[in-house]
C-alpha cells in the first residue's frame, strides 16, 4: 500500500511540475523542414522562428538574422493550439496543432502544412 501511494505521489508531482507549451516553446528556433500538402517540401535550413515569453515573435532569415515578420504567439490551453499572428497579416497565421515538443524539436501541423524545427543556438 505504502508503495502505491509513493508511486501515485511521484506521478501526480511530476504531472503538476511539467512545463506547459507555453514555457517550452520559448525560445529561438530553426525551422528545419515544411511539407506542404500536396506540394513540394522545402528542406533548407534558411528560416528561424523567436518566440519570446511577453507573447511577441519574429521571424526571419538565419544568414545574417535579417527579421522578416514580427507579432504575437499565444498558446489556447483549452484548444490545444499555439496561435501565430503576424502584425502585418500573413499566409502563416492561425492555429497550429504542436505535434511534438522536446527541449531540442517542435513540430506544428495545421491544415496547410507540418513544420519541423530545431531548437538554435
Amino acid at each position: 500500500m505504502r508503495t502505491l501511494f509513493v508511486t501515485l505521489l511521484l506521478v501526480l508531482g511530476s504531472t503538476a511540475f511539467a512545463q506547459s507549451p507555453q514555457t517550452e516553446v520559448v525560445g529561438y528556433w530553426e525551422v528545419v523542414k515544411i511539407i506542404f500538402e500536396g506540394k513540394n517540401d522545402k528542406e533548407k535550413r534558411v528560416q528561424y522562428l523567436d518566440f519570446n515569453s511577453d507573447g511577441t515573435i519574429i521571424g526571419g532569415r538565419i544568414e545574417g538574422k535579417t527579421i522578416d515578420s514580427e507579432g504575437k504567439w499565444s498558446w489556447k490551453e483549452d484548444e490545444k493550439l499555439l496561435y501565430l499572428a503576424q502584425n502585418q497579416g500573413g499566409g502563416d497565421d492561425g492555429g497550429y496543432s504542436i505535434v511534438e515538443l522536446s527541449k531540442t524539436k517542435m513540430v506544428l501541423r495545421n491544415e496547410q502544412m507540418t513544420i519541423y524545427l530545431d531548437r538554435g543556438k
